[in-house]
């Protein structure tokens, strides 16, 4: 959090960028000279973190933590069920390589008999459509949804996707073949 002391341990101008290495609840302060407008910055550093060591996997806070936060607690480790290592299985099998992935041989009818595209594919690409032009896009979740049941290419729809996402494109189909191929593998496995 900025804090008065800051602004009291100012750099001399023009210093540029600068700070201090401090402990924990030491305040670290620094100047910015930008456009011939002086800047202060300033932060208190929190309390370390450490990790436990054991057979638990937990983060446990510091003692003088503790006073605020009452006793450290201590997450076990829990065995992953068995969807949760097919998740890690299918994903392993899914190529990273764009090249790769393109290619990758999608079971199209497997996906239309468990109606991938139609139920995850569509969620997926509603919230990512979301995030990327901030609204949800009906027209285009649709378009998209259409063209992957006539069962379209990547680079195809790439190509139909560039004049809306823009530089977006290529990253957004790359996540959606990614997407398409894990929920088809992932029915696959549960048939």
């Amino acid at each position: 959090a900025a804090t008065a002391k800051s602004a009291a341990a100012a750099p001399p101008p023009g210093a540029g960028v600068e700070g201090q290495h401090a402990g924990a609840g030491a305040v670290v302060s620094g100047g910015v000279k930008a456009a011939g407008v002086r800047v202060q910055l300033g932060f208190e550093l929190g309390k370390r973190r450490t990790r436990a060591k054991g057979a638990e996997a937990a983060l446990a806070l510091d003692d003088d933590a503790d006073d605020e936060l009452g006793p450290s607690k201590r997450r076990k480790l829990q065995r992953l069920d068995e969807d949760e290592v097919s998740a890690q299985h299918i994903i392993a099998q899914i190529p990273t390589d764009r090249d790769q992935l393109f290619a990758f041989p999608i079971n199209w009818s497997l996906a239309e008999q468990y109606k991938v595209i139609t139920t995850d594919v569509k969620k997926w690409v509603t919230k990512k459509i979301k995030e990327y032009l901030g609204e949800e896009e009906r027209t285009l979740i649709k378009f998209i949804l259409e063209q992957l049941q006539k069962r379209c290419s990547a680079a195809h729809l790439m190509e139909e996707l560039s004049p809306v996402l823009a530089e977006d494109t290529p990253l957004f189909v790359i996540k959606l073949w990614r997407a398409l191929i894990f929920h088809t593998l992932h029915a696959e496995h549960s048939a």
